[in-house]
């Protein structure tokens, strides 16, 4: 809800957030990284959100306005509270629905950016940096089972558990119902969804939906259909610049969302994603995530939030097809890698669902403030920390790569001139650069606050009363608004185990585990910091192992993407490129 998304560098891209809720109420930290350097030096201390439940009634009235200027986080914070404190109020009148209803458009109006990025994502993981709606995922389960030779199912029959009025959207693509009966279910048994702020007599039902290859096809266009209309949805509002909706426009919205989203639960797009079209979306993603990671690491966005240059970017064009047009969503290759990534032990099919749940964080959102209301919190308290958004000075890469060529030579392994390695040492437009990440900042501070306590009171301020209980002892659950990388995740297990005086353990929603060019925070321990550059050189010497033991193809080898490496060099050769570039022969 804080993260606006926006063109170029106005919209926030990246906050984390640590809070209790007690019977004293909500209480926050909020640190985004889009501060700028001038107004993090003008004070170290936390300053509060002034918001408040009457701002956020007047503000709801309105919520049907789009946003259009993100330039100023702090007062763009100070509605998305003043909606929070009065979505959670006692004091608060009238139907819930009717304020879901509201606080769902103001969600819309404030993150139609960050939310259109998000379906734009699926476009480039699967199909690449120009990827269309064409290589978005549901477009390729809708093409598989629309072939001469559609792709086999097995029968099987769903309880969707919505009412009437959201399930009759699915006549649009010929589904019907294959029973009915007036008989509800339980609105939190597995497989049913729910309208925010309706009764569960409302949400449920027994209606069972056939999924057979019978009507697969049909199943697949609704998929598809269902995105296609949040999309269209969300780039008109990109593009258009309305000055105004109607609150039925968002409600139909929101009435496809939670539909995609019982679709998700009750599992009828797991079984829409057979073997073949797993395996497939597999091959497809797996092409993309290296150059996304590779772009990540290379590449300086420029002021639109959109990469400088990409190697690939002819091959990896729509390819004529008729959907191609331009993304307007503002996610970075950071975000990409990140999306792109699979976690531990996940499956192709896991990782589909898992993206497709991202394109409903408005109903994710709504749910949390309803938990958080019930809880009767008698006030909302939040603090933001003004974090620098200093960076590395960018530097050409050439020098590097023209490092890793020359050891690759002296280990007398063969580099092509068409290969990613020989192009980008001799590129004079590649970047790097490197930002202190907000889940990192906000560590850091917990830490060094507990490792000293007798300055807690001084870099606090007049919210050391508030922010004191949080801060004193206990695990640190850490809200961030996407997948840390691999080194925060590194901090956090250092300053859980090296962390001395005082080790705090973070709770992190997890890493996708890729690495980027990382600044490390002020004031760390001289300890933290060696355990993780010892844990970066360790992964850096296993995974340059693992790539130069075995042939592997053109998409598996880091020195070739266009044919196989000419000979496999003998282990004493691997053993020391390896030790050549870790600086340890």
């Amino acid at each position: 809800m804080y993260t606006s998304g926006g063109p170029g560098e106005s919209g926030t891209k990246e906050v984390a957030v640590i809070g209790q809720a007690d019977t004293d109420g909500i209480t926050a930290i909020l640190l985004s990284r889009n501060a700028s350097s001038t107004e993090a030096a003008k004070s170290s201390a936390p300053t509060r959100i002034l918001g408040s439940s009457e701002r956020g009634y007047e503000i709801l009235k309105t919520s049907t306005v789009p946003q259009m200027d993100f330039s100023n986080f702090d007062s763009y914070a100070e509605d998305a509270t003043s909606v929070i404190q009065f979505f959670c109020s006692k004091d608060r009148s009238g139907p819930d629905r009717i304020y879901i209803a509201l606080v769902f458009a103001f969600i819309i109006t404030r993150c139609y950016h960050k939310l259109l990025a998000r379906v734009e994502n699926g476009d480039k993981i699967w199909g690449g940096s120009k990827g269309t709606e064409y290589d978005h995922p549901t477009s390729y389960i809708r093409r598989a089972f629309d072939s001469k030779s559609p792709s086999s199912i097995t029968e099987q029959h769903f309880v969707l558990g919505l009412p009437p009025y959201i399930e009759i959207l699915l006549s649009e693509w010929g589904i019907e119902p294959s029973s009915c009966t007036d008989q509800t279910v339980d609105s939190t048994a597995p497989g049913a969804s729910t309208i925010p702020g309706s009764s569960a007599a409302q949400n449920a039902s027994t209606r069972h939906f056939k999924v057979s290859a019978d009507n697969a096809k049909q199943w697949a266009e609704a998929l598809h259909g269902i995105v296609h209309k949040v999309r269209t949805f969300l780039r008109e509002m990109v593009e258009k610049k309305k000055s105004s909706y109607e609150i039925l426009e968002f409600l139909q919205l929101e009435y496809y969302m939670v539909l995609l989203q019982a679709l998700l639960r009750c599992g009828v797009v797991s079984h829409l994603i057979t073997g073949n079209i797993e395996i497939a979306l597999s091959k497809m993603r797996d092409h993309n995530l290296k150059r996304f990671v590779l772009k990540a690491i290379i590449t300086k966005p420029d002021t639109t939030g959109k990469p400088s240059i990409d190697p690939h970017e002819e091959e990896n064009s729509s390819r004529g097809n008729p959907t191609s047009t331009e993304h307007v969503g503002y996610d970075d290759d950071e975000d990409l890698a990140a999306d792109a990534s699979t976690e531990p032990g996940e499956t192709e099919k896991s990782h589909v669902i898992r993206y497709l749940k991202t394109l409903l964080i408005p109903l994710t959102i709504i749910l949390t403030l309803q938990r958080l209301r019930n809880a009767r919190p008698t006030s909302v308290t939040v603090y933001r920390f003004l974090s620098s958004a200093s960076s590395l000075s960018p530097t050409s890469s050439s020098g590097l790569f023209n490092e890793v060529l020359r050891a690759a030579h002296e280990s007398d392994l063969d580099v092509s001139k068409d290969s990613d390695l020989f192009k980008l040492s001799t590129s004079k437009k590649t970047k790097h650069s490197a930002v202190i990440h907000t889940e990192a900042a906000l560590m850091t501070l917990v830490w060094s606050l507990r490792a000293n306590p007798s300055t807690a009171k001084a870099v606090l301020g007049e919210a050391f009363e508030d922010l004191q209980d949080m801060l004193r002892e206990g695990e640190i659950l850490i809200g961030i608004s996407k997948k840390c990388c691999y080194c925060c995740h590194l901090l956090a297990e250092e300053l859980a185990s090296n962390g001395s005086p005082s080790p705090v353990k973070f709770v992190l929603q997890g890493t996708h585990a890729t690495v980027y060019p990382w600044l490390p925070p002020d004031g760390l321990p001289l300890k933290v910091l060696q355990g993780i550059r010892a844990k970066l050189k360790e992964a850096l010497m296993q995974a340059i192992r693992d790539e130069l033991s075995s042939t592997g193809s053109a998409q598996s080898s880091p020195f070739s993407t266009t044919s196989e490496l000419a000979f496999l060099p003998p282990q004493e050769t691997r053993e020391n490129f390896v030790n050549f570039m870790l600086g340890t022969n």
